[in-house]
């Protein structure tokens, strides 16, 4: 899920307002927002693609794009592993590819650092731009350093590395060797 949605050309979010059916509970764009495999899904977007490409359907007709997204809504994505979820065991499966999309975002620092030129001038992402012909690299230069930025400013453990709410029963079996 993490690799196909870090390069999904477009993420659409489908959240309308419903009754979960085995749960009763209201199922909606917040209770969206909970979970921790939507926020990883969202946050490899981001991370790969901006959120230009972004939108939200809530019901039939109001599908909007997100464009820029207010800061909660992105601290939220950004804290993925403070999200829901069935299995605890689920936190371990996300951690390889949110390290590695983590560094990757700052090797592309560095390297912008190092050739002294603004993001949307660099190769890859005007290949990028040229493929998806949706939303500005402006943007996603702007969204990537808001990103960068809360990493660097969070205290430790807060962003990462993540809490994990694992009780030792729900720990998977490994074999001995």
């Amino acid at each position: 899920i993490a690799c196909y949605c870090a390069a999904a050309h477009a993420f659409v979010i489908c959240a309308p307002t419903t009754i979960h059916a085995d749960t009763g509970e209201v199922c909606n764009v917040q209770s969206y927002q909970r979970r921790m495999w939507c926020r990883c899904e969202q946050l490899c977007h981001v991370l790969r693609k901006g959120t230009g490409t972004m939108w939200c359907a809530t019901t039939e007709d109001d599908c909007r794009r997100l464009g820029e997204l207010d800061s909660e809504w992105l601290m939220s994505v950004l804290r993925v592993f403070e999200g829901d979820v069935t299995d605890e065991g689920d936190y371990l499966s996300i951690v390889l590819p949110i390290l590695g999309l983590y560094a990757e975002l700052y090797a592309l620092e560095l390297k912008r650092r190092a050739q002294a030129v603004p993001w949307q001038s660099s190769p890859a992402a005007a290949a990028e731009a040229a493929l998806c012909q949706v939303g500005s690299e402006e943007r996603r230069a702007q969204t990537l350093q808001l990103v960068l930025n809360e990493i660097r400013g969070a205290k430790r453990g807060e962003i990462f590395p993540p809490k994990l709410r694992m009780s030792a029963q729900r720990l998977p079996q490994l074999p001995l060797r």
